[in-house]
């Protein structure tokens, strides 16, 4: 598990813990395509990336408030 004591720091809130757990569980959960040995399946593994990240609501969190 990754170092969070970062998430301590008096700038982050609640929220921000939260969404940093939430992003943590999906990532676990997330099981890409294992045939990345040629181009064709990295390909493949990122689209798959993307589109996970899409469903999941997580590319929402790029996107600033007023273009969402």
């Amino acid at each position: 598990m990754a170092d969070t004591s970062f998430l301590q720091w008096p700038f982050f809130e609640e929220r921000h813990r939260r969404l940093a757990a939430d992003f943590d569980a999906w990532a676990k959960n997330f099981s890409p395509p294992d045939d990345a040995d040629d181009d064709a399946g990295l390909d493949r593994c990122c689209r798959a990336l993307a589109k996970s990240l899409g469903e999941g609501g997580w590319v929402r969190q790029a996107i600033p408030a007023k273009y969402g």
